[in-house]
């Protein structure tokens, strides 16, 4: 009877120093600014907040890096030029990425409407007073661009990429596998109008802008472990722990 205390002592003691060697989690919340807008995020993680500060700025130069059309010397920039062909890995996703929202839209969604933007005044540019429209639509379309190997084949070599749309989506999806691959499983990610969330404890609503009379329109919606991305409707995301 005693040596069955005893043991049962010793497992116990076991049992808490394991607990007690196992790094602690808390929620800690980051705050900064990428890729010209802000970002937050809220996650439940052994890692300190300067940590994943230090991380997401990292990410935020790869991505300007390779996709900006401010930075004239990132990659894209030198693709939209005809400086170059070759394509990284973040740009071969996004175009994958979009070309499938193009089709399912059919044509709706279009990454190759970079002169379009431009001539209307956006992206930085100085707008034309009385843009050719007709001029510019040749070099609009997403049937125009193709991936072989590694490389960008365009139909035309005026025709450019504007990747402003998904990059905001996108850079939310690589810090939430940052944090994944930290052993986060809750936490709430936002970079501007573009969010997402996962856990059990976390629970998403997003009031969003709708079409309607002043009075009525707004719209909550819910996602309990999902992310939505809304360019410019974005008004605020609650997140209730």
């Amino acid at each position: 009877m005693k040596f069955s205390a005893y043991r049962l002592v010793l497992l116990l003691a076991a049992l808490l120093c394991v607990a007690g060697c196992r790094p602690s989690t808390h929620y800690v919340t980051v705050e900064g600014s990428v890729l010209g807008t802000t970002f937050r995020i809220k996650a439940r993680t052994t890692l300190p907040a300067d940590e994943i500060y230090t991380e997401v700025m990292a990410l935020d130069e790869e991505m300007k890096h390779s996709m900006s059309i401010f930075d004239e010397t990132s990659l894209l920039s030198r693709i939209n030029r005809g400086e170059s062909d070759s394509l990284d890995s973040h740009l071969i996703y996004n175009i994958l990425a979009a070309d499938s929202v193009s089709r399912l839209s059919d044509g709706m969604y279009d990454i190759t409407v970079k002169p379009l933007v431009e001539a209307w005044g956006f992206a930085g540019k100085e707008g034309q007073k009385t843009p050719n429209i007709d001029s510019i639509l040749p070099l609009v379309g997403y049937r125009k661009i193709r991936i072989e190997g590694n490389r960008l084949v365009k139909d035309d070599p005026r025709i450019q990429l504007d990747f402003n749309s998904i990059g905001k989506g996108y850079m939310v999806d690589l810090i939430a596998r940052m944090l994944e691959r930290n052993g986060s499983e809750n936490y709430l990610v936002t970079i501007a109008g573009s969010g997402r969330c996962r856990g059990a404890d976390i629970f998403c609503r997003q009031r969003v802008r709708t079409p309607g009379p002043p009075d009525d329109r707004f719209r909550v919606v819910g996602f309990p472990e999902s992310f939505v991305a809304n360019n410019r409707v974005f008004v605020e995301i609650f997140l209730h722990l």
